[in-house]
């Protein structure tokens, strides 16, 4: 190898790789994408007023979509034997609550490193196993394994059925395994899924418009709710698009203005009349869980189940636009705004404390701080200066 090229070489080899940058990544390429997504949220925050959003706001989003959660599963029972309101309700809301949920995940999911990884583990995990046991045990000795009479006033109930008309699963605690979610502890499952994912999905080139052609196309498999892989990839461009608005400091304003208000609020009032109609249409509410494969949501329109998902994408996000404008703001609930500098102030002095108590010299091997010649209260053994 001649001199030159052989100096070339080495110099290459101890260059540092920049900081900042993934494996995978090329700087210029992603120089180029921040520039022009750079662009392009400017223009939108310009036009849309568009800004970070503070904790507190999405602390109070949160409790709203955890009651709608609440108030959905209450009327579901309701709306299978035919009530109107109910279904009227449900198709409303069902529409962006739980992708609204997932898109803030997305917005407060950080980079997954060590710590991270470990609260996948004790944090997702480990919760999910023990609480699917539990869960899936307690439903089988109460709806299929319970003696007595099986009848209420007069009604012959069905194992496993809850209510009338009504039941979580057809089969008891011996046919199931782990990788069937119980009810709501799907979206543990897949929460862990979209975290672990992310990082992955960001070295793509426009990854929320990928995915959401996946999210299209997942539907003529038949994955189902196995491990919640089904909703995992359909939900996944809320949560990127959640993580995306974080990265550009850019989420769904306040409906501030006189004309902003009654924009949202004549959003809100075809929300309710479109959810009337698809309620007396009978349009599956199955449409919404986005769990199942297109043949059995649109059974013989099969054949069109990615076009209905991009239209469930794209009102998706318009019911979330006019839900974020709507949602009060955290002062006008209560809701106290957090001292930032004070909590970084005492992170500071902790770490602080954490350095000095690192750098203190330790004590030589086999001795102890306590006095010679006591005991001390963990070991076996007394003290002994060595």
């Amino acid at each position: 190898m001649p001199a030159d090229s052989s100096h070339e070489a080495e110099t290459l080899m101890i260059v540092p790789f920049p900081s900042g940058t993934q494996y995978g990544s090329t700087l210029e390429a992603k120089q180029r994408e921040e520039d022009h997504g750079g662009d392009f949220v400017a223009s939108l925050k310009e036009y849309m007023g568009a800004a970070p959003a503070e904790s507190e706001r999405l602390d109070v989003a949160k409790f709203i979509f955890m009651c709608l959660v609440v108030v959905g599963h209450f009327s579901e029972p309701f709306y299978l034997i035919g009530n109107k309101y109910a279904g009227t309700l449900m198709h409303c809301f069902y529409a962006f609550h739980i992708p609204a949920f997932v898109l803030v995940s997305g917005y407060v999911s950080g980079e997954l490193d060590s710590r991270r990884r470990k609260q996948l583990i004790t944090g997702l995990l480990i919760p999910y196993l023990i609480l699917q046991f539990i869960y899936s045990y307690w439903y089988s000795v109460a709806y299929f394994w319970s003696a007595g009479p099986n009848t209420t006033a007069g009604y012959r109930r069905e194992p496993g059925e809850m209510v009338k008309g009504w039941k979580l699963y057809d089969q008891e605690w011996n046919s199931w395994t782990f990788g069937w979610p119980f009810a709501h502890l799907w979206y543990i499952m897949s929460l862990m899924q979209k975290r672990i994912w992310r990082p992955f999905a960001m070295e793509l080139h426009f990854p929320v418009l990928v995915h959401v052609f996946f999210g299209a196309l997942i539907g003529y498999t038949d994955i189902g709710r196995f491990l919640s892989l089904h909703r995992t990839i359909v939900h996944m461009p809320y949560f990127l698009a959640g993580y995306q608005m974080k990265r550009y400091g850019c989420f769904f304003p306040y409906a501030s203005s006189v004309s902003g208000k009654v924009a949202a609020h004549l959003s809100l009032a075809f929300i309710i009349v479109v959810g009337f109609i698809s309620e007396v249409k009978h349009l599956p509410l199955k449409v919404w869980f986005q769990s199942d494969p297109h043949a059995d949501v649109f059974l013989q329109y099969r054949q069109y189940g990615g076009l209905f998902q991009l239209c469930c994408y794209l009102w998706t996000m318009c019911t979330m636009i006019t839900a974020f404008s709507l949602i009060p703001r955290p002062a006008d609930v209560g809701v106290k705004k957090q001292d930032v500098e004070a909590h970084a102030a005492g992170a500071t002095r902790l770490a602080a404390r954490a350095l000095e108590a690192d750098q203190r010299p330790s004590l030589p091997k086999h001795t102890c701080a306590w006095p010679h010649g006591f005991r001390d209260p963990f070991s076996r053994s007394c003290c002994t200066l060595q």
